[in-house]
């Protein structure tokens, strides 16, 4: 939460990094291999895109 805040000063910090963690969270990234059929590659890309995306605004 420190580094979003830091990063980001006029975001919720602590819900976005929450929001961040829950993103690689275990259950998650099955449920979206397994029940929706995305590629590992595809969800870790994503994961990468969105942090790429908030160190841009940043």
């Amino acid at each position: 939460m420190t580094l979003v805040r830091a990063l980001l000063p006029d975001a919720d910090a602590e819900l976005l990094a929450h929001t961040l963690l829950a993103s690689v969270d275990l259950v998650l990234a099955d449920h979206l291999v397994r029940v929706h059929g995305m590629a590992v590659d595809r969800v870790e890309a994503g994961w990468h895109d969105l942090v790429d995306r908030l160190l841009t605004r940043g």
